[in-house]
């Protein structure tokens, strides 16, 4: 690594302060309600608003097609019950994922070389807890849930080109391949990056040693079964193909996707499939029987 790069990394993982990050403050959940989903898509609108990528006037839910499916977990952090950041973790299926729009050809390699994937996106913070540490500990938890429950070997993400190199730096992520225009949203420009867990696991424990608030390390954080991290982590006798459940019971995905939003209007073949696969035709209602 060329001397100056590595001089800007040291300054970057300086700038993470994952010591400060305030346990006692914040808790994290995986969003169960009806409530809190809606309450996290909002959130991410405004956010993609704030930096001009997306009209204000287009919708005030940020919903994804893949959003839709059981593969995706949102994560809520909530100071007492307000939320104030959001990040959403999708594991790899048949429908594919978000990133595969823009860098087909890298994503299809990784599934050759055997690569289990899930991907990191949807992330948005209420400007109050820019710098409160809200935004390290839904990393954490989004790394641990994509490694320790999913099991993935490599965690993918598509961000803007200027956050690169934090998320090289912090995280280990190597780019896919060089920047582009966003698929969807046309006014955002985007890199793909990718960790590999045990490459993510060696960086965390190289670099970050210091204890949080907790005693733990952000690697054991990540990494450990004994370090918790607040209000977050699934029940002990949960299997993964317990999944659907334990996220988004029947009657949440149809009053937000069947009654409250047109989200399952449009969406592609692949994704279609995958959502039959995964729900009952009671569940879908009458839109999916015919659509």
């Amino acid at each position: 690594m060329p001397m100056f790069q590595a001089i800007r990394d040291c300054v970057v993982r300086s700038k993470a302060r994952f010591t400060d990050v305030a346990l006692d403050r914040f808790e994290v959940r995986v969003a169960r309600t009806v409530e809190e989903y809606e309450q996290a898509f909002r959130l991410v609108h405004v956010g993609y608003v704030f930096q001009g990528i997306e009209p204000l006037s287009k919708m005030d839910l940020r919903i994804t097609e893949h959003h839709v499916l059981p593969e995706a977990t949102v994560l809520a952090v909530f100071e007492k019950e307000q939320l104030v950041g959001t990040i959403t973790v999708t594991q790899d299926s048949p429908a594919g994922l978000p990133l595969d729009r823009d860098y087909p050809e890298a994503m299809a390699a990784l599934r050759e070389e055997g690569a289990s994937i899930a991907e990191i996106g949807s992330f948005a913070i209420v400007r109050r807890c820019w710098r409160s540490g809200v935004a390290q500990l839904l990393s954490l938890a989004a790394t641990r849930f994509a490694v320790q429950v999913l099991g993935v070997s490599h965690v993918v993400v598509g961000t803007h080109p200027t956050a690169a190199q934090f998320y090289r730096a912090v995280w280990a992520f190597e780019p896919l391949g060089a920047p582009k225009q966003h698929a969807e949203l046309h006014h955002a420009p985007v890199i793909g990056m990718v960790t590999e867990r045990e490459r993510n696991a060696r960086h965390l424990k190289a670099h970050f040693s210091k204890p949080m608030q907790s005693g733990f390390s952000p690697f054991e954080h990540v990494y450990s079964a004994e370090a918790r991290i607040p209000g977050f982590d699934p029940p002990g006798d949960f299997r993964t193909r317990d999944l659907a459940r334990w996220k988004m019971n029947r009657s949440v995905f149809r009053e937000l996707f069947v009654e409250r939003s047109n989200r399952l209007a449009g969406l592609s073949r692949a994704t279609l499939d995958q959502l039959r696969r995964e729900r009952s035709d009671e569940t879908l209602g009458s839109f999916m029987v015919v659509a």
